[in-house]
C-alpha cells in the first residue's frame, strides 16, 4: 500500500524571490531534523507544473523555505501546497522511496513486483517536477499509472464504495460501487484541475448536498461518467445527469 503525500493551501499570495510563505495549516509540516531537510511543491489552480521547495524552517503557519527550482514564479493564494514526507532519520537512510517528488516518470515494471524496489516506500502521488506529471500507485494493477495533470491515458485505481457523503476520487479513472446517494467529492491529494471519469458498477445518484457538485443525478451502470472542475467556482459538473 502507497503511503499519501499530505497537502494544504497557500493562505496569501506570495512573490517569486519570498522565503517564508504563509500556509492554511502547517499540520505535517516540520523543520529540518539532524539536517535532513522535508520539501513542498506549490502549484496553482489549474496550472500544469509546480515548483520545488525545501523547508528551512517553521513558525506557526509561516513556513521558511528555500526556493529550489530555476524559474521561480508567483503563487496566488489557494494555491497547492503538496508536502513530502516529514524528517526521520530511519526512514531516510532506510533505502530506496519510490514516488514524492522526482525529476522522472516512474518505470512501467510494477514496484511491489521488482526485486529491486520491493522492499521500497511508495509514496504517491509520484510527482516529475520537471513536467508536472503526476502518478499514482494503482492497488488495482499493481503499478504506477497516469495521475493528476497527465495526459497520458488514464488506467483503473481503487474502486470506491458510494456513501450517503462525500467521497474522494482515487484517481482519473476509477469504478464507483453500491446504491448511496453522494453528495459530493472532495478534491484528492494534488488535484489542481481537470476531470475525474467514473465507471458505475450500480445505479447510484449524486446530489449538491455539499455544494460541491454543480447539479445532482443518476448513474447508469457501465456508461462512463465524467465531472469537470471548475476552479471557478470551486465546482464538479457532470457529463449527463439521467
Amino acid at each position: 500500500m502507497a503511503t499519501s503525500l499530505n497537502q494544504t493551501t497557500l493562505s496569501a499570495a506570495i512573490t517569486a524571490s519570498q522565503t517564508t510563505i504563509p500556509v492554511a495549516s502547517a499540520s505535517n509540516i516540520s523543520a529540518p531534523l539532524a539536517n535532513i531537510s522535508q520539501q513542498i511543491y506549490v502549484i496553482g489552480p489549474g496550472q500544469p507544473r509546480g515548483e520545488l521547495m525545501t523547508v528551512t524552517s517553521v513558525s506557526g503557519t509561516q513556513i521558511g523555505v528555500s526556493r529550489l527550482d530555476e524559474y521561480k514564479a508567483f503563487w496566488p493564494s489557494g494555491s497547492l501546497v503538496l508536502i513530502g514526507p516529514t524528517p526521520t532519520i530511519g526512514a531516510n537512510f532506510a533505502g530506496l522511496v519510490m514516488g514524492g517528488f522526482q525529476t522522472f516518470n516512474p518505470p512501467g515494471a510494477s514496484a511491489s513486483n521488482n526485486s529491486s524496489s520491493a522492499s521500497a516506500v511508495q509514496v504517491t502521488p509520484w510527482v516529475n517536477i520537471i513536467t508536472g506529471e503526476q502518478w499514482i500507485f494503482s492497488s488495482v494493477l499493481s503499478c504506477w499509472v497516469p495521475g493528476w495533470n497527465n495526459v497520458n491515458p488514464p488506467a483503473a485505481t481503487a474502486a470506491i464504495a458510494s456513501v450517503a457523503g462525500t467521497i474522494t476520487p482515487s484517481g482519473p479513472l476509477f469504478h464507483i460501487t453500491g446504491t448511496n446517494a453522494i453528495t459530493g467529492f472532495v478534491r484528492p491529494v494534488g488535484f489542481t484541475g481537470g476531470i475525474i471519469n467514473v465507471i458505475p458498477d450500480a445505479v447510484f445518484t449524486w446530489t449538491t448536498g455539499d455544494g460541491s457538485i454543480a447539479l445532482g443525478g443518476t448513474a447508469v451502470v457501465n456508461k462512463t461518467l465524467t465531472f469537470t472542475y471548475d476552479a471557478s467556482v470551486s465546482k464538479w459538473t457532470p457529463s449527463y445527469i439521467a
